[in-house]
């Protein structure tokens, strides 16, 4: 079953996405479920958490992302109807662009639904910084940094959101 995710699912949800190597999902749920302009969906096998994905709309941009299923499961159809709905979900908001970042486990569902490649990309894995290192281009964001970085954005996914 595909259903809207619940708060009280994130924790099960986010040991199930241990599973595809993920260990920082809850937060990212956490962050996604009050957005309105956001939709994070559950994949069950019975009562079982077996997978989910979060589709964000931005004006006529739509992302999906943190899309998984649980390695046991895969094969079996769950990832193309998930990535169905939420696509589903992006079109009734008017999104008539939708991107994603896949991994090599992801792509030949995507590539079936109609996504192409557009480019790559590498994750790199550190040590977290404990303060920011010194360079005379870079300092924290401030409070007077937000509309240069909402014009940024715009400019960046081309949206035209509020």
């Amino acid at each position: 079953m595909i259903r809207p995710l619940a708060p009280s699912d994130i924790p099960a949800v986010s040991v199930a996405a241990t599973s595809v190597g993920w260990s920082e999902l809850e937060e990212r749920l956490q962050y996604y479920l009050p957005m309105p302009q956001a939709q994070t969906l559950i994949v069950t096998y019975g009562e079982d958490p077996i997978g989910s994905g979060t589709a964000i709309a931005k004006g006529p941009v739509g992302w999906l992302g943190a899309v998984f299923i649980h390695p046991d499961y895969q094969g079996r159809g769950y990832g193309t109807l998930l990535t169905q709905a939420l696509v589903a979900w992006l079109e009734e908001r008017g999104c008539v662009s939708q991107a994603l970042a896949a991994t090599s486990e992801g792509e030949r569902v995507y590539r079936k639904l109609g996504f192409s490649a557009e480019s790559t990309y590498t994750v790199f894995g550190g040590r977290t910084l404990t303060q920011v290192p010194y360079h005379q281009y870079l300092r924290p964001l401030t409070d007077s940094d937000l509309n240069s970085v909402v014009e940024l954005d715009r400019w960046a996914t081309c949206s035209t959101y509020a």
